[in-house]
């Protein structure tokens, strides 16, 4: 089912409006999400980089250090000085505070806690990957076995787990395990996110501000245009009710005085000049359908019972020619009376009506219109269905169908609201909305939704 939407939000001024909302709700989420997205890469790259660099480090000084046979016998004089040169070499650097060696037996073979050396600890389940061969990196949130004799003074520690392989060998000799104050890298990872969060929302502000500029710029445009447009429309409105006023006056009465003067001719010509009363007779039928043709031409143009009786009569006065002019059956039900509305309003809702039933006699192919008009809380509620073909979403989207094009365009200039709905099959439906505005009493006696004499 095809379906178009006019509303007031399609102007300039609710263009920008809705710009301004929604792009600041869709560039702030997308600065929040890049945000958040690079700072999580941000992170692990430091991170990453920083246990590389301190894994890398023990396992150099490992390898200057220590040899094979120190593991092999870890208990001799010799492999405990090694062991300790290694912890004194380690613990220069500022953010490690604490070094612990294992054998391949999972044994503590060096600690500066001396109540864990010779102690095994099967269940650490990172001291078990790096035995396998893997680097290990965690954040100590527990106390587990091996940290049972060691202050816990020092806050979040990170345990660094590094395999120590020999050259030469293919085996896992043992491990070194780092205790490393974190506080330097997280904050070094702090200060980045800052950095991006604040470079994010800098470019998300710069863009918004940018396409601000673009839509307030495109906006003022269609205001301006908006502008144009109704001062064409008046324009042409009252030209139409100059053309109106001079076929229904001025031309009416010059064909209506020479009526009078051709048929006074005619009465006073002798009864032997049958030939010149047969022309004046044909010329008198002539002015008639002349003067039928001003008065069709000045209600074609602006119908004289919208200004006399209303927007409601001359509803119903279109419906019956339109009736008359097509034979499809159109039915105009209102049950308004009274209605004070504007020239603006009712001129334009009745050009809309036209222009809908133009539409249905040359595309719709349909057999019974049924016209509404209402007043609802807002506004009042013009509604023509038809049983027709049906419009179809291309129709309604083609910027071809100038006809839809110069209805939407009349109703934003009220601030009202156009609904076109169709279905194959089921007709198509016209819906206008039209907020109320007064700014001229109807004439004495008259009112809205009477009958066209």
């Amino acid at each position: 089912m095809g379906s178009w939407t006019l509303t007031k939000s399609h102007t300039g001024t609710g263009l920008l409006s809705q710009f301004a909302l929604l792009s600041l709700i869709v560039i702030g989420l997308i600065t929040i999400a890049l945000s958040l997205v690079i700072s999580y890469y941000l992170r692990k790259d430091l991170l990453d980089r920083e246990w590389a660099i301190t894994a890398d480090y023990a396992h150099t000084e490992a390898l200057h250090q220590l040899t094979p046979t120190d593991f092999a016998a870890p208990m001799t004089r010799e492999a405990q000085e090694h062991f300790k040169r290694l912890y004194e070499q380690m613990i220069m650097t500022p953010e490690i505070v604490r070094v612990k060696i294992y054998d391949a037996t999972m044994a503590v073979v060096w600690s500066d806690e001396s109540r864990l050396i010779g102690q095994r600890f099967p269940d650490n389940a990172e001291l078990a990957s790096a035995l396998a061969g893997r680097t290990v990196v965690k954040l100590e949130t527990e106390r587990k076995g091996e940290n049972l004799y060691e202050r816990n003074d020092l806050g979040r520690l990170v345990e660094v787990y590094v395999p120590i392989v020999f050259p030469l060998t293919a085996r896992v000799a043992g491990v070194v395990e780092t205790y490393k104050l974190p506080e330097r890298v997280f904050a070094n990872i702090r200060r980045g996110q800052l950095i991006v969060a604040g470079t994010a929302m800098a470019g998300g502000a710069l863009l918004y501000l940018s396409l601000f500029w673009i839509v307030r710029r495109a906006a003022r445009r269609i205001e301006s245009q908006s502008a144009l447009t109704a001062h064409l429309q008046a324009v042409r409105e009252e030209e139409r009710s100059s053309v109106a006023h001079e076929a229904r006056e001025e031309l009416a009465q010059v064909l209506s005085a020479l009526k009078v003067e051709l048929a006074a001719v005619a009465a006073n010509l002798p009864e032997g000049r049958v030939a010149l009363r047969a022309k004046t007779k044909e010329m008198l039928t002539l002015l008639d359908i002349a003067m039928k043709s001003a008065l069709q031409i000045a209600s074609a143009s602006r119908p004289g019972v919208l200004d006399t009786l209303g927007l409601g009569a001359a509803l119903d006065w279109e419906a019956r020619r339109f009736q008359a002019r097509t034979g499809i059956e159109c039915q105009f039900e209102s049950s308004l009376e009274g209605l004070d509305l504007d020239r603006e309003r009712r001129t334009t809702m009745f050009r809309i009506f036209q222009e809908t039933l133009g539409n249905v006699a040359r595309h719709a192919g349909a057999s019974h219109v049924t016209v509404g008009l209402e007043k609802e809380a807002d506004g009042l509620l013009l509604t023509v269905e038809d049983d027709g073909r049906g419009i179809t979403d291309r129709e309604i989207a083609d910027p071809k169908s100038l006809g839809l094009l110069a209805m939407r365009e009349s109703a934003l200039l009220l601030g009202g609201k156009l609904l076109i709905t169709g279905a194959p099959g089921k007709g198509t439906s016209v819906t206008l909305t039209v907020p109320s505005g007064t700014d001229r009493k109807p004439s004495a006696g008259s009112g809205e939704g009477g009958i066209a004499p």
